[in-house]
């Protein structure tokens, strides 16, 4: 995860780190559940857990989303977490 943060010329935060785990979350479970209000229920749960409104992580994406190249570097963190993890239960479903 920081090796790709460090490319990006902003150092990363502790509110960076945040918002890579939360969005993480939520992206599994738009994943997990495919009727929608049983995943805008995990969300708000997800949301709630770190102690964010709905509204305070929209602004925070929105503020990410203006800078276009630590969005990037911030989406990619994502990614290799959801891979990192996929690999992970690819593994454990195999040794089963």
């Amino acid at each position: 995860m920081s090796c790709v943060l460090n490319s990006c010329s902003d150092a990363i935060t502790e509110q960076d780190k945040e918002f890579i785990t939360v969005y993480t979350e939520i992206l599994k479970a738009r994943e997990t559940y495919p009727d929608t209000l049983s995943s805008n229920k995990a969300v708000k749960e997800i949301l709630k857990a770190y102690k964010l409104s709905d509204t305070a992580f929209s602004k925070l994406y929105r503020e990410y989303s203006q800078n276009p190249e630590k969005m990037r570097a911030l989406l990619d963190s994502v990614r290799s977490h959801l891979e990192s993890e996929m690999k992970v239960a690819d593994t454990n479903s195999k040794r089963q």
